[in-house]
């Protein structure tokens, strides 16, 4: 089975449709657990997935949190024993730590993982890592590619760690296109996040921390059983937007490319983003990254 996986910091997804929190924390019969978190089982200890804190370190290819991450995906994935697995890294970070990625992820072939009282045995056939950026624009339509003409293509990934930008250059068909330069900036969703909390516990004297914060804008907060007005918090949300349009901006032609915003971040910010510039949320544009890594695998594994 060929998977797209995506290792995010805020949220591991695969091609499959599998979502859940970056988090992972040792089992605890009192910790409190949510309708997303997940019992798993691990060469005979017990952790809760989807429950904890998040990772911020850029390099944590080798964490345990990572591999016992891309199992629970793997095992949520599909009733088959055996994946071929496209797996994603921050465009900055690609040629860096693609090597080492791969070695990681061939290494857990033949692992035993038990999630929500489900025993599995995987074995990872093969690895391919590829830039998420990039990654994203192979999960577009055939129909979403018409549309595209014949401009050069802008793809920002707002991610919860990074917002990684792409300029591809078109070369003469409407798939083909390649990657003229690109960069990363630290204005993330969870850089976001950090802010937004830090200015809701100083206007309101609460302590809510950054894990809050998703569930503060799907919500909103009640104190006291009244529910509290937040617009004070736009400004924060406005700025982050605003260093994301500074190196579009500087950088590159957003006055004759198409520009194409996916990744989670973009439900949150590609709004502002959108009255600035001639842009698309990409459909389904959490699942971007992972939905175009299963298809690089297509290309790659069904040749």
């Amino acid at each position: 089975m060929i998977i797209g996986y995506d290792g995010g910091y805020g949220n591991i997804k695969t091609s499959e449709g599998v979502i859940f929190q970056s988090k992972m924390s040792l089992f605890d019969r009192s910790l409190d657990r949510n309708s997303n978190s997940l019992e798993v089982e691990y060469e005979g200890r017990k952790f809760i997935v989807g429950k904890g804190s998040y990772e911020t370190d850029l390099n944590k290819i080798t964490k345990e949190s990572s591999k016992i991450f891309m199992l629970t995906a793997l095992a949520l994935s599909g009733k088959e024993r055996d994946f071929k697995v496209v797996a994603g890294l921050p465009i900055q970070q690609y040629k860096k730590q693609m090597v080492d990625l791969k070695r990681e992820l061939l290494s857990y072939s033949g692992s035993v993982i038990t999630v929500a009282q489900h025993k599995r045995t995987l074995i990872v056939d093969d690895v391919s890592i590829f830039p998420q950026c990039v990654a994203a624009y192979y999960s577009l339509s055939s129909k979403q590619l018409k549309e595209l003409g014949k401009s050069d293509v802008i793809i920002v990934d707002i991610g919860a760690r990074t917002v990684d930008i792409a300029l591809l250059s078109y070369e003469g068909n409407s798939r083909k296109r390649s990657v003229e330069k690109y960069s990363t900036i630290n204005e993330g969703t969870l850089s976001l996040y950090s802010d937004f909390v830090s200015e809701i516990n100083l206007k309101l004297d609460l302590d809510y921390r950054v894990e809050d914060a998703d569930k503060i804008l799907r919500n909103g907060i009640y104190v006291k059983g009244v529910q509290k007005d937040l617009k004070f918090t736009k400004d924060v949300i406005y700025t982050h937007a605003n260093e994301i349009s500074k190196e579009l901006d500087l950088n590159y032609p957003v006055k004759t490319g198409s520009m194409l915003l996916v990744g989670g971040g973009s439900l949150l910010i590609g709004g502002i983003l959108r009255k600035r510039y001639k842009s698309i949320i990409v459909e389904q544009a959490q699942f971007s990254n992972a939905n175009g890594l299963r298809e690089v695998g297509k290309q790659l594994w069904q040749r």
